[in-house]
């Protein structure tokens, strides 16, 4: 069991990780005044999203608790609100500023928090599960040491 949870619980760290990164890269885009400096904050925006996506589908196919694959589906919903709002922020960022920094400020860091706090409590879990597996695996090696 610890053997399928820490692996998992390291995705969805790094998975936390990106998601800082996206949301970044959402604000940075809106100082950037280089286009090319532009195309790159906005693949750079992209390719964290998508990590996000990859890194927590790789770690909810390893877990097969009830309460976890509930947990790991309402992250993806509050994800899937978050990134609709951060790429309205990007097409915004270099023609209408304002607009965009209103929105980065507002609706995105409100969705982003939403769903930052769901992953903290979706990692925290699964680092009980790892936790909890692995003091159980240390009772069985000891108990089959007195046997």
């Amino acid at each position: 069991m610890a053997k399928k949870h820490m692996p998992s619980a390291v995705l969805l760290l790094d998975a936390d990780r990106d998601m800082y990164q996206a949301f970044l890269a959402e604000r940075s885009l809106i100082l950037a005044d280089d286009p090319q400096i532009q195309q790159a904050i906005r693949g750079e925006h992209s390719e964290n999203l998508q990590q996000v996506r990859e890194r927590v589908s790789s770690a909810a196919k390893m877990e097969n608790q009830p309460e976890l694959l509930q947990r790991f589906r309402d992250f993806e919903r509050q994800l899937d609100q978050w990134q609709k709002t951060s790429d309205e922020v990007v097409a915004l960022a270099t023609s209408d500023r304002a607009a965009a920094q209103a929105l980065t400020m507002g609706r995105s860091y409100d969705q982003f928090s939403v769903a930052r706090e769901a992953l903290d409590q979706l990692s925290g879990m699964v680092g009980e599960f790892a936790e909890n597996s692995g003091k159980q695996a240390v009772e069985i090696a000891c108990y089959r040491d007195w046997e």
